[in-house]
């Protein structure tokens, strides 16, 4: 099933509560698509602060390059 599909199967249910065309209601959810939650978003922020207040305490060393950030995100949030 395309995503045009499952967003007009979804919106057969809701369209009633929401009142929106189904070309406009695709356009929003592509574009949501796109973009992260908010929930990954204070995940991320939540860990980039937990780290930097453990290496201004000494707790844990300074990161070296932008690969070593991304991959203890990665494994932190489990992405």
């Amino acid at each position: 099933m395309s995503r045009k599909q499952e967003i007009t199967k979804s919106l057969a249910v809701f369209k009633p509560s929401i009142g929106c065309e189904v070309e406009v209601c695709v356009a929003y959810a592509k574009c949501a698509d796109g973009h992260p939650s908010s929930s990954l978003i204070a995940k991320v922020w939540n860990l980039a602060t937990k780290t930097a207040i453990a290496q201004v305490n000494g707790e844990m060393p300074y990161f070296k390059s932008e690969k070593e950030i991304k991959e203890y995100i990665k494994k932190h949030i489990r992405l």
